[in-house]
């Protein structure tokens, strides 16, 4: 049994840059989780992924990736993520399944992870989001919470 088990850990890590637009969606997000106050979850927000984020990753349960994304969907989409053994670390740029991917190399293991991803439609200079954006903040936190409690009430089942 994981050590965390009984106080399932959950971290939300927001990522992405708040003077391009859009891509501060995650950032915005995570300070917006951090005011619930979820007993066990923690919220940070990040300019991007960094490979000393493996660190914090070993120490939960599951994380949740949220970020901006230019597509051509126009909602909230939240996808589980696995770790991949592709793609690429950009000097200090990566991916979360590449990410999770170190954890699980440099420390055995990983947590279960989600990614959530928010359609933008700005990124340029300046710290205004879309309308677009905008419109589906909401439903993101809704999604994000809704994982939250999904774990929490999974973790109850297992104990009973």
């Amino acid at each position: 049994m994981n050590v965390n088990t009984v106080n399932q850990t959950i971290l939300v890590i927001g990522y992405g840059n708040s003077l391009r637009g859009d891509d501060g969606v995650g950032p915005h997000i995570a300070s917006h989780v951090a005011t619930w106050k979820i007993p066990h979850v923690e919220a940070i927000a990040v300019q991007q992924l960094t490979p000393d984020l493996a660190e914090r990753l070993i120490e939960v349960d599951l994380v949740i990736f949220v970020d901006a994304n230019l597509t051509h969907t126009k909602t909230v989409q939240v996808c589980p993520i696995t770790i991949s053994d592709s793609g690429m670390v950009t000097g200090h740029w990566c991916e979360p399944s590449i990410l999770l991917a170190i954890t699980q190399a440099l420390y055995g293991h990983h947590p279960k992870a989600w990614w959530v991803t928010v359609p933008g439609s700005n990124f340029d200079l300046g710290e205004t989001f879309s309308a677009l954006i905008q419109q589906e903040i909401n439903v993101a936190l809704e999604a994000i919470h809704h994982l939250i409690q999904t774990a929490r009430t999974t973790l109850y089942m297992k104990l009973e």
